[in-house]
């Protein structure tokens, strides 16, 4: 039987910043970490599935260029406008 391809909308998004312990420290010459800063993702689609994602940098430019709030301000801004709504 050949089915005709079910377009899929995302309805939703929603995001959650944690900040998780660690169970061993992270030490360098920047100082130690003692948790982790992490930012979750989950999308909803219009069938009802979710979809969850991850970004985990740290809270502030460490040793990468990435931040947490770096993550959700363009998550927030650039992103996720462009999914939610859309149809896939």
């Amino acid at each position: 039987m050949n089915q005709q391809p079910t377009n899929v909308t995302i309805t939703k998004a929603r995001l959650w910043q944690l900040n998780l312990p660690l169970k061993h420290l992270f030490a360098s010459s920047e100082g130690t970490v003692t948790a982790k800063p992490v930012v979750l993702v989950e999308l909803t689609a219009s069938t009802g599935h979710h979809g969850y994602g991850e970004g985990s940098a740290f809270a502030t430019p460490f040793y990468t260029a990435e931040f947490s709030a770096g993550t959700v301000t363009f998550l927030k801004q650039l992103a996720l406008p462009q999914v939610v709504g859309r149809s896939y």
